[in-house]
């Protein structure tokens, strides 16, 4: 009977054991699926800015200027406010950008790309209030086949109609302010080509057929040396890597009550998303918080897909 007692506590204790080290094995594996996950994300964000980052070892990113910086801050459990305001580097990544078609409007909170670190951002492009971002600024023109052909149309009307001095004028009027508008060279930053870039999707959407390519101009805005409306963090318009499109086909969360759940609403064409997330920009519309005039340039989380 002892020997019987003896041996059901030992095989409870060997069962006792053998949970315990399944745990731990299980809190090692998701331990070591975190850090593969961890390393990934820094494999591409290297691989996105080759002439700027030299390399990380998981736990500090390498600049090619012998800059160091830390990838974490070791706060694991931040709320949505806080990866706002205050995310490190490998909070960029907690959320995962979903290329091509929304199949739904993103779930609660989910607003990927939008957790920013800003002294990575700062180190990369600049601070625009130390007037480090306006120099490495580069001009082009947005869309300058569209803006021929409706040069065109309006020289056109005005010199048929050229007998109504009145109607001649308002043509003018109209053609100088259509120039003043979306005729102008936009500014970007010429940092990681971001500039040519923006060149390649501008010959893309000017292929594209009016009634698409209408919801790129006017532009509502490229550089600006400002802060987010909702987090007071510098915008990426701030850094030179973001541009704005046409208002009159956006819509924007924050232009509309928000004290409780926010509706989806898009009318970007699906069209000009996809030859934006082409060349490396992310798209607003993929916020649960959505910005759908927004495009910005981070090719680190399109760099995987």
């Amino acid at each position: 009977m002892r020997l019987k007692c003896r041996f059901r506590i030992s095989l409870r204790s060997v069962r006792a054991s053998s949970i315990v080290a399944l745990a731990m094995l299980a809190g090692g594996t998701a331990v070591l699926a975190q850090d593969d996950q961890v390393r990934s994300a820094l494999d591409n964000l290297v691989a996105a800015y080759p002439h700027a980052l030299a390399g990380h070892d998981g736990k500090v990113l390498r600049w090619r200027d012998g800059t160091v910086m830390p990838v974490s801050d070791g706060a694991e459990s931040k709320s949505f406010p806080e990866l706002l305001r205050h995310a490190s580097i490998v909070d960029q990544f907690r959320i995962p950008y979903p290329r091509g078609p929304l199949e739904k409007p993103p779930a609660v909170d989910a607003d990927p790309g939008r957790f920013r670190n800003t002294a990575f951002f700062t180190k990369m492009y600049g601070d625009c209030q130390m007037g480090e971002v306006t120099p490495r600024l580069a001009s082009l023109a947005w869309l300058p086949k569209t803006l021929a052909n409706k040069t065109l149309a309006n020289e056109t009307l005005a010199n048929e109609t050229l007998a109504n001095e009145t109607l001649a004028n308002e043509t003018l009027a109209n053609e100088t302010l259509a120039n003043e508008t979306w005729g102008k060279s936009i500014r970007i930053t010429s940092l990681n080509g971001v500039d040519e870039h923006l060149r390649a999707v501008s010959a893309e959407i000017d292929a594209l057929p009016e009634k698409i390519k209408r919801a790129a101009y006017p532009i509502a805005g490229t550089y600006n040396c400002r802060a987010v409306a909702d987090t007071g963090q510098p915008s990426p318009h701030s850094y030179g890597i973001a541009i704005d499109l046409n208002t009159a086909f956006s819509d924007y969360w924050y232009w509309r009550p928000h004290d409780g759940p926010i509706l989806y609403r898009n009318r970007m064409p699906e069209e000009i998303v996809t030859i934006f997330e082409k060349h490396g920009f992310i798209w607003g519309g993929k916020w649960y918080h959505f910005d759908t005039m927004h495009f910005e340039f981070r090719p680190e989380l399109l760099v995987a897909q």
